[in-house]
């Protein structure tokens, strides 16, 4: 008889980083951050992309790609030594040719320890078996139609892996869950939207498992196991970058001339604000306070409970990555590669900046107390200083 393997437990996914923004999809971290951060490591990315980091014990996975090939490559979370790399067929014909700060790698992988998933901007979503890097199966979805490229982040659920489809096409737009181990089609949920570039987050909403994802003009609700939409709420317009989070009982979307709204758990509005929007980075939140910073580098704090504005600083730079949380303390990297800790409290908190040595988009990834960065070209694994 065939054997049956189990999906990966919740803890499992818990004391690891399996996807964009961690197990949460709001960058929080089990556990700190080098406070004094030391190099341990630093190796050569591959292929260029904007795609984070994701780690599974022990290991590293990363995408890259550029109009010839494109990969995803396995390292040792360790020594970062090359595991494994292999190249992901593009779908035949296609010659996609994404906008230039976005690139051919800009979604982030996802794995359960088994396989690792990853999709890119030709319309290539592909499994590999995070041993050996073989693949598992592969389907070729056609090249997205999207302005800006295709940049949505896999999600993962149980044993399924979930695609938020938002393309320019009409009628194509979906919400679509495949089998992790089998890349067969579970459900798929139309979505009558245009093309948007946030991920799709699984959290824990009014005490039940959600997929959320935003897309102009709505927030909505889905149930990960069927697909159903449970709710959604028409907030916003024009381009959709950002990521929302979940805080306690709240949902938190941002976006770019718009608004920041926290949603309660049946997607009505607990309260709304036109302060510090940020245009791609998703926000943050230690409970109490969430923050936001705009692409121009104005953090601003706003409180859970009824959005009041705490505070606001100026931090002058220019930020594309998402922040990390552990306790009160964020992590946060401008594009040019400078990371600050911020503390939140009744204000802001700032320490002294320091430089990953390369240009920084994607968002860093925590595993037991290293710190992961993708810079435009290395892989950087740091850890505290002795």
């Amino acid at each position: 008889p065939a054997v049956v393997v189990a999906p990966a437990s919740a803890a499992d996914f818990a004391r690891n980083w399996p996807s964009f923004r961690g197990p949460r999809g709001d960058g929080s971290t089990a556990t700190p951050w080098p406070a004094t951060p030391r190099e341990r490591w630093r190796v050569q990315a591959g292929l260029p992309g904007t795609s984070s980091p994701i780690v599974w014990d022990g290991g590293i996975y990363l995408t890259g790609g550029d109009a010839q090939r494109q990969t995803v490559t396995a390292f040792d979370a360790a020594t970062g030594a090359q595991r494994w790399q292999t190249s992901v067929s593009f779908p035949p014909g296609a010659k996609p040719e994404p906008f230039e700060d976005t690139g051919f790698a800009a979604p982030t992988p996802v794995t359960d320890g088994r396989q690792v998933v990853a999709v890119f901007a030709s319309g290539s979503l592909v499994a590999l078996d995070c041993a050996d890097g073989k693949t598992r199966w592969q389907k070729q979805l056609g090249v997205p139609t999207s302005m800006y490229s295709f940049a949505a982040s896999l999600a993962i659920w149980q044993d399924r892996v979930l695609l938020q489809w938002d393309v320019d096409d009409e009628g194509k737009s979906a919400l679509v869950a495949f089998g992790t181990a089998t890349g067969r089609e579970l459900w798929r949920t139309r979505r009558e939207l245009p093309a948007a570039w946030s991920s799709p987050i699984l959290a824990r909403l009014g005490g039940r498992e959600v997929v959320l994802c935003a897309g102009n003009p709505r927030l909505a609700a889905y149930d990960p196991a069927s697909g159903a939409e449970l709710w959604h709420a028409d907030l916003f317009h024009g381009d959709v970058g950002p990521s929302p989070i979940v805080v306690g009982d709240r949902a938190i979307f941002a976006n770019a001339r718009n608004l920041v709204a926290a949603l309660q758990p049946d997607g009505s509005t607990a309260w709304k604000s036109e302060d510090g929007l940020p245009d791609t980075v998703s926000p943050v939140s230690d409970g109490a306070q969430v923050a936001l910073i705009s692409d121009g580098g104005m953090l601003t704090a706003f409180a859970v409970a009824d959005g009041t504005k705490a505070w606001e600083q100026d931090l002058s730079g220019s930020f594309k990555a998402s922040p990390l949380v552990h306790g009160s303390a964020l992590l946060l990297f401008s594009a040019d590669g400078q990371g600050r800790r911020v503390t939140l409290g009744a204000t802001c908190g700032l320490g002294e900046p320091w430089s990953a040595g390369g240009a920084v988009a994607a968002s860093p990834a925590v595993v037991d107390g290293r710190l992961y960065v993708r810079t435009a070209e290395h892989l950087v694994c740091y850890e505290a200083a002795p």
